[in-house]
């Protein structure tokens, strides 16, 4: 399935065009979620293991709150703006953080949501496949197997509404998120 195009503004202004004719890892991130805080040693690892290789993108649902978490735990790579929540709600995003993989013209490769230590360790293989690169080293046994993902900040009353009459009713994707 080919994912719908986007542009959003990193966290030093400059636009980010998805897709970019690279593969893509994009994470859907809300600092809010004790889910998405358990995944920033991940995260910066990810980072710094594939970062060079692909375009690695946390879309995030309130910019400046998530940049300064994520840069905290040491992630380096571009940290993009979706404060208006419009991407999130046209991937069907209705967890965070969801992980999906994308190939070079933007076809969906792999989703999840939340976090389960075997969901990362599958994508590692992907990567390493799509990048040449070997996994960074993670301690799992610090992580538990799994953890839910939690509500989107689009689904707070107000921004939901906004979004459904701006683009018509919340679709997630068919199969669901993780698939």
């Amino acid at each position: 399935m080919l994912l719908p195009p986007f542009t959003l503004p990193d966290q030093v202004g400059q636009p980010r065009a998805f897709p970019s004719g690279r593969h893509a890892l994009l994470i859907f991130w809300w600092h809010e979620c004790p889910t998405c805080q358990l995944s920033l040693p991940v995260l910066a690892a990810v980072c710094g293991a594939y970062g060079a290789d692909l375009d690695l993108w946390v879309v995030a649902q309130d910019a400046p709150a998530d940049r300064a978490a994520l840069e905290a735990a040491g992630f380096a790579c571009p940290v993009l703006d979706d404060a208006a929540l419009e991407t999130a709600w046209r991937y069907g995003i209705d967890a965070v953080p969801t992980v999906i993989l994308a190939g070079p013209a933007g076809e969906e490769q792999l989703r999840f949501v939340g976090f389960a230590r075997a969901d990362w360790e599958g994508l590692f293989g992907r990567l390493q496949a799509v990048t040449g690169a070997a996994p960074p080293p993670i301690d799992w046994g610090a992580f538990p197997a799994w953890r839910p993902g939690c509500g989107p900040r689009h689904f707070l009353p107000g921004a939901y509404e906004r979004l459904e009459a701006a683009h018509g009713p919340f679709v997630p994707p068919p199969g669901g998120n993780a698939r």
